[in-house]
């Protein structure tokens, strides 16, 4: 009976550790966040480092990146919106598609037909025409829509400027990039979460992020050039000087070719008195002094 009874209390916590597992692996998986690799992005922890700017305004720290469906947050202001970029990948066409009659003057890039029609005409362009002839291609088809007012094409041959009718002014790549996959149905939350992961890395190592536009227009820098080029930013922004002289010094520091103009005009007109900021660039500037005198003791001995 002894025996039966051990054997009996033996299978019972046997039972109850493979009832208690599941749990446990799954509190281990929860520990891991949404950092893992593949793993479906949620909420990160609180980042203490970094830059993040919105519209010229400075977000305090510490950021919390989100993702709410399609769209990817920080601090709960909208940063980056991928609905309107999720599409299935259609089948290319036998000839060029044409210019839907629902295109018109008024019609914005984010508008469903126009985003519709371009990936129809990307996909075509693609399968038809060698790499060298895209670029050429895909300015016509620009220059040809009716809510755009001009195209520049930019130095680098493969990408442009357009401006549209409503005030847009977007830089459009005119060669299909193969390092990024189209964002489709399936792959949409995946896609998303992993551009979460990379803005949380990024803050976690102290870049500086510049959003306008409701995430349309994106700048960075990293921690490097942080350290070189914020205090001074900060300084001219603090300074009494007009308007007109602050956007041509910051132009002058950021490199007009780096980051557009509205985002310059954005830093002039709205960024607000912010002690935490003042704290935080004093801090960067600290911290490089004393590399500097660290490294002059050094050759000194």
């Amino acid at each position: 009976m002894k025996q039966e009874n051990a054997q009996f209390l033996f299978t019972l916590a046997l039972f109850i550790c493979l009832c208690l597992l599941p749990a446990h692996l799954s509190q281990g998986a929860d520990e891991k966040g949404s950092h893992a690799v593949g793993a479906v992005f949620t909420t990160s922890q609180p980042i203490s480092n970094g830059f993040v700017f919105v519209e010229g305004q400075y977000v305090e720290a510490p950021y919390v990146v989100s993702r709410k469906d399609m769209a990817i947050y920080i601090n709960d202001q909208l940063i980056a919106n991928y609905a309107p970029l999720v599409k299935e990948i259609p089948k290319p066409e036998n000839e060029l598609p044409s210019l839907p009659a629902n295109i018109t003057v008024n019609s914005t890039p984010y508008d469903k037909n126009v985003v519709d029609y371009m990936v129809r005409v990307r996909t075509y362009l693609s399968s038809h025409h060698k790499r060298s002839e895209l670029a050429d291609e895909l300015e016509k088809v620009y220059k040809a829509l009716p809510c755009v007012k001009d195209v520049r094409r930019n130095s680098d041959k493969t990408s442009a400027t357009v401006i549209y009718t409503d005030g847009h002014t977007i830089n459009e790549n005119l060669i299909p990039l193969t390092r990024k996959p189209a964002i489709t149905p399936t792959n949409a939350v995946e896609y998303v979460s992993r551009d979460c992961r990379d803005y949380v890395q990024r803050l976690e190592k102290g870049d500086v992020y510049s959003f306008s536009h409701k995430g349309n227009r994106k700048h960075t820098f990293s921690v490097g050039t942080a350290k070189e080029v914020l205090p001074g930013v900060v300084k001219v922004l603090r300074s009494s000087q007009d308007d007109k002289t602050k956007a041509k010094q910051l132009a002058d520091m950021l490199g007009m070719a780096a980051i557009p103009k509205e985002q310059v005009s954005a830093f002039v007109t709205n960024l607000s008195p912010s002690k935490q900021l003042d704290e935080r660039v004093d801090a960067l500037t600290s911290k490089s002094n004393c590399v500097s005198q660290q490294s002059t003791n050094v050759f000194a001995k």
